[in-house]
């Protein structure tokens, strides 16, 4: 469990044991926002089920100048939209250079035929 705040930039405040249940330990952490999503069930998974998260919103504070922003796994995502929305562009300005093109073949007087006049 603590594998996994520290991997995610969480501070653990404090951890005891909950009185008269006998295995309960209470952990009380800090995490950033944009790192609590999806903890809850890697928390479980890391432990096969046994803890029970509650995330509650405590405080504001400032991030610390080590900490990367954007996070790693929002950086590959964004990245793999851009990447995406990249090619996206790519094939429709191709395309749209094809229809340049295909005009201007069409409007060719080279390739155009002639009119012909009805005669007197």
């Amino acid at each position: 469990m603590y594998g996994v705040l520290s991997r995610r930039h969480g501070r653990v405040l404090a951890g005891d044991m909950a009185e008269g249940s006998g295995a309960t330990f209470n952990v009380t952490a800090v995490l950033p926002v944009v790192e609590s999503f999806d903890f809850a069930p890697e928390i479980r998974k890391q432990t096969s089920g046994l803890a029970s998260p509650q995330l509650v919103f405590s405080h504001w504070e400032p991030e610390p100048a080590a900490h990367r922003w954007p996070p790693p796994r929002a950086a590959a995502a964004a990245y793999s939209k851009k990447e995406e929305k990249g090619e996206e562009e790519e094939l429709e300005q191709e395309e749209e250079k094809e229809e340049v093109r295909e005009r201007r073949t069409m409007s060719s007087p080279a390739k155009s035929s002639p009119v012909q006049q009805p005669g007197p």
